[in-house]
């Protein structure tokens, strides 16, 4: 899978789990925490799975 591809996913997939937790929630998260969850999913998390899976990650 192609770089771009894998990013697309990844922002689709962070942004439609935000959806899910306001839908849930019944409320957005506040600024604070919504900057701090986008950096945590489209970041963090990618790029632990790539370093327990023995992945380069991207410079």
């Amino acid at each position: 899978m192609s770089e771009d591809r894998r990013d697309l996913l990844i922002y689709s997939a962070a942004i439609a789990l935000y959806i899910v937790i306001g839908l849930f929630t019944k409320r957005l998260l506040s600024w604070n925490l919504a900057f701090l969850y986008f950096v945590v999913v489209i970041e963090v998390i990618p790029r632990t799975v790539r370093r327990l899976l023995g992945r380069r990650s991207a410079p």
